[in-house]
């Protein structure tokens, strides 16, 4: 069972929104799933957590990234995890690409043909444009990586 987090910090916390809110935002959009809500909800919330953050956790002790200081949990960061949910219905959210794999591009020009081999990597990953939007005023700069406090003296 999901336990939801608060504008408190739970420190037991996995999810931003209930089964009953992202059953309740899949029927007003007239999704079928052909999953369970909670692991979609689990499977949204690593992807949500594997971002960074502007602002720190208001709890150090709670396991999810919101609330935070100044934002407490946006209303976009539970619309991103009901979207992304019903992404991961069908679809692997983070998807591994190693660099070994290769997609053959053959062009032919006239009557010279080259083949040749690229890394799935270039361009290889999702791309979540509503989710992107709704995260992007909550992300720290780039969205992944260090949040270091800058002293200019």
């Amino acid at each position: 069972m999901l336990t939801v987090q608060t504008n408190d910090g739970l420190i037991n916390a996995d999810s931003y929104v209930s089964v009953d809110e992202f059953n309740e935002y899949v029927s007003k959009r007239g999704i079928d799933l052909t999953s369970d809500a909670e692991p979609l909800l689990i499977k949204a919330m690593d992807y949500i957590e594997a971002r960074q953050y502007k602002s720190k956790p208001i709890n150090d002790s709670q396991l999810t990234a919101f609330p935070r200081d100044g934002f407490g949990i946006p209303r976009a960061i539970k619309t991103a995890q009901m979207v992304l949910a019903t992404i991961a219905d069908t679809t692997y959210l983070m998807p591994n690409i190693l660099p070994t794999d290769k997609t053959v591009v053959q062009e032919k020009v006239d009557v010279i043909s080259v083949t040749y081999e690229t890394a799935k990597t270039e361009g290889g990953l999702p791309v979540f444009s509503q989710v992107d939007a709704l995260l992007k005023p909550y992300l720290a700069s780039g969205g992944y990586g260090l949040n270091i406090p800058v002293r200019r003296g």
